[in-house]
């Protein structure tokens, strides 16, 4: 693949932006179910090869981000494979542009149900969404995208109580799991 000057300054957004809005995407645990929705990826491997590093798995993010940006969610490195999760979309292949931009390397692609930018959007109203959290009085202690899943994460100290009022609001993207907010001490000036 040619490196352009377009496909550069892409690729410098792609690593930058998550990065400056504290936004790059995490893979989830395994904690709570979280609901029925909170299903494990499909996945099947592609190409059997050399072990992937964390920087090759960083690499797959990127191009992932730059050149699949409607169908792409985000990579997680399991026992030396690089697992793509994945919109399936239709006449964009991102599982073959991933296969021939790195050659011999262990990967399996997943489907999920949304992507990336849909899970950040999601995120977003979730975190702006204070005034109907709190006259619900519902407490998120944290929310995270989770691209194993496709879905926003969403820690309360209460789930089984607020899940399917929350499930309600911001729909099917979400699942809702056991967690404390973590106090931040403020540091001392003195």
């Amino acid at each position: 693949m040619r490196w352009t000057q377009g496909r550069q300054r892409k690729l410098i957004y792609g690593l930058l932006i998550p990065v400056l809005t504290g936004s790059a995407v995490g893979c989830g645990g395994t904690e709570g179910d979280g609901g029925a929705a909170a299903e494990q990826p499909s996945c099947h491997q592609a190409a059997s090869g050399q072990r992937v590093g964390q920087e090759k798995a960083e690499e797959i993010q990127v191009f992932g981000r730059v050149e699949f940006p409607t169908s792409f969610t985000g990579v997680r490195r399991v026992e030396g494979i690089a697992e793509v999760y994945r919109v399936p979309r239709p006449g964009r292949d991102l599982d073959k542009a991933v296969a021939t931009e790195f050659p011999g390397v262990r990967v399996a692609f997943c489907d999920v149900p949304r992507s990336e930018p849909q899970l950040r959007a999601l995120d977003q109203e979730i975190h702006d969404d204070l005034a109907w959290q709190k006259k619900q009085d519902i407490t998120i202690a944290w929310a995270t995208l989770d691209a194993r899943r496709g879905m926003v994460k969403v820690a309360v100290e209460n789930p089984d109580e607020v899940r399917s009022r929350i499930v309600e609001r911001y729909g099917g993207g979400v699942f809702v799991v056991r967690g404390e907010a973590v106090p931040v001490e403020a540091a001392s000036l003195t």
